[in-house]
């Protein structure tokens, strides 16, 4: 339906029957690969040509770190950082980009109390933690145990699927992801696709 509107540029609203004639510029913004999305056959190839007009890249928050404390006093204004503090954010990669900036800033306020200062040490932790590997024990203080007939290789591809589900509900796209666990998101990609092959056999 949308493609043919930035066809045609002329659509119906919903349950008219008169052909309204539009004159617009369309805008449209994401964070997945929509190329390797194509040759998945995920994504329609004339769709995405006729969005890709003039494509925009946008730089990941870690390629312009000195914009960090400027978004950190823009949404913060009243909260305060020890000294060191701001030093210890500017070296953190952001993965989730400005939005896991800004959720990680809301959550050390929160805990900062009511003087809302942020101590460097309390910074170091949650970033500490931010960096741990996903794949790790559960409350139980155990990995998942093999399945009935399950393979070790099987279920380490299993578990590399959550991990992968896990992290990309997190972090919002696939790219956040790989850089999260220290690979090339095409590497990634062909990582999932062995691990879909392995575990739907």
């Amino acid at each position: 339906m949308l493609l043919r509107v930035l066809q045609d540029r002329i659509l119906k609203r919903v349950g008219g029957a008169e052909a309204i004639n539009i004159d617009i510029r369309l805008i449209a913004t994401t964070t997945y690969d929509l190329r390797r999305e194509i040759a998945e056959g995920s994504f329609r190839r004339y769709l995405y040509g006729r969005l890709c007009g003039y494509p925009i890249r946008t730089p990941s928050l870690r390629e312009h770190p000195t914009d960090i404390p400027i978004l950190i006093h823009h949404y913060f204004p009243f909260v305060e950082f020890q000294e060191g503090v701001l030093e210890l954010l500017c070296r953190y990669d952001w993965p989730g980009n400005g939005r896991e900036l800004i959720s990680t800033v809301e959550r050390l306020a929160a805990k900062a109390g009511g003087e809302q200062i942020i101590t460097a040490d309390q910074a170091r932790r949650k970033l500490d933690a931010e960096r741990k590997p996903a794949l790790t024990p559960g409350a139980s203080g155990r990995f998942a145990a093999l399945r009935d007939g399950e393979t070790l290789v099987e279920c380490i591809y299993r578990l590399a699927l959550a991990v992968y589900e896990q992290e990309r509900a997190h972090l919002g796209s696939h790219s956040a992801v790989a850089h999260r666990l220290g690979m090339h998101r095409n590497t990634l990609y062909d990582w999932l696709e062995w691990a879909r092959e392995n575990v739907t056999k």
